[in-house]
């Protein structure tokens, strides 16, 4: 039977009471129920919060770690290469030094290193004329053709440094010119010394060079033009550029073209 079934000695007026205070009971609940609800889930956002907050500093905790170990290694390996480079320098001084009073054998098989940082040396006929005596060695292109006195009959050897870059990878061959130098100054007599100089040379050479020049002046030694009979007498693969220490020339530089198979 309903709560709200009719009883002896109940009025209309008990009756609508009864159903007030039913309806307020009910409201109550209500809210008692949704206070408990929003407390709930008060502490459930709370200890999200928390857990969040755990989280993030566990986050950034491990990103500064991270972060300091990446700027050690940065820094180890900046050292490394420091010194790396220290010792090399160190190599290339050693190399010169020793390069400066060698024979010229010994200065030939130096340049062809492609790390020993020194690229050239000049030499010219000993007093008895048969030998070579070491006049000169050096890095760059410009002070190669400076080297080469107005007044002399002289020889000399340059490694320029074929250098192939090509899909990440980077491969170099060494190209050696050769150059004998008559001098515009050199008296007729002394002219005959090149004869005999340039066999003596190009038997210690061994034919290991990429092109031979014969110059009478400083402007036969143009760093382009050689570079272009390299690439001339070079096979179908040419390099991507070519590299005179100071200065690099590409293909484009020289005219060359770097598409199809020839260039």
């Amino acid at each position: 039977m309903s709560a709200l079934a009719n009883t002896p000695d109940e009025t209309q007026e008990d009756r609508e009471q009864m159903k007030k205070d039913q309806e307020e009971n009910v409201k109550v609940a209500v809210k008692l129920a949704e206070e408990e609800r929003v407390r709930r889930l008060s502490i459930d956002d709370k200890a999200k919060m928390q857990e969040d907050m755990v989280r993030a500093k566990s986050i950034a905790d491990a990103k500064k770690a991270a972060d300091e170990e990446q700027k050690a290694r940065v820094q180890q390996s900046e050292q490394a290469n420091v010194m790396a480079e220290v010792n090399r320098q160190a190599g290339i001084e050693k190399a010169k030094a020793a390069a400066s009073g060698a024979q010229v054998e010994q200065v030939f098989e130096t340049i062809m290193k492609q790390n020993s940082g020194v690229r050239w040396f000049v030499c010219k006929l000993t007093k008895n004329k048969k030998g070579l005596s070491n006049e000169g060695t050096g890095e760059t292109w410009e002070s190669f053709v400076d080297a080469f006195v107005d007044s002399e009959v002289m020889w000399g050897v340059f490694t320029v440094h074929g250098v192939d870059e090509r899909r990440s990878v980077v491969s170099v061959r060494t190209k050696p010119v050769s150059v004998c130098w008559v001098g515009p100054s050199v008296k007729p007599m002394k002219r005959m010394q090149a004869l005999q100089g340039t066999r003596i040379f190009k038997d210690m050479l061994g034919g290991a060079v990429a092109v031979n020049v014969e110059a009478t002046a400083k402007e036969d030694l143009d760093m382009k033009e050689i570079a272009v009979k390299i690439a001339d007498c070079g096979g179908a693969h040419k390099p991507s550029h070519y590299d005179f220490s100071s200065m690099k020339l590409s293909l484009e530089d020289i005219g060359k073209s770097v598409e199809g198979d020839k260039y």
